[in-house]
């Protein structure tokens, strides 16, 4: 009898465990002016403004020059979106590294979408999968 206790309360901290590892999906919903985080994999690339826009994270593409390596070219991450709205989709692409300030930007509507960072930062030789690739964003209203 003790051991089937034993083992009903191993079950249920195992339970209740792999509970806590469960992580949400569905689209994130932002506000203007507060950053956020997308990742290029289902259920998790996709922030929502209300009814008003969506925005989705479809790939990253970092050819950054990567750490362990000496590069002529610092590089920079692509990032493959796609922006809807009351006027209909459109496929985009930002932006992040080396390049001026304006391609980590893209104003649309009333609204202006900035890149403020793509994580992890490539390391030589390692391939990073899609699902840890971090790419932070601020929407922010246009004055």
């Amino acid at each position: 009898m003790k051991r089937i206790f034993i083992a009903l309360i191993g079950l249920w901290f195992l339970a209740l465990t792999a509970a806590c590892l469960v992580k949400q999906e569905g689209p994130v919903k932002i506000q203007p002016g507060q950053s956020f985080e997308l990742r290029p994999v289902e259920g998790m690339n996709t922030a929502v403004l209300e009814d008003q826009l969506s925005l989705k994270l479809v790939a990253v593409n970092d050819s950054r020059c990567p750490e362990g390596v000496l590069c002529v070219h610092a590089g920079w991450a692509t990032l493959s979106l796609e922006l809807e709205d009351s006027n209909g989709k459109q496929a985009v692409e930002l932006r992040f590294g080396a390049g001026p300030k304006e391609e980590q930007t893209l104003n649309f509507g009333a609204y202006r979408l900035s890149v403020q960072d793509v994580q992890p930062y490539p390391v030589y030789e390692k391939t990073v999968p899609a699902d840890q690739q971090i790419v932070s964003f601020v929407l922010e209203k246009q004055p």
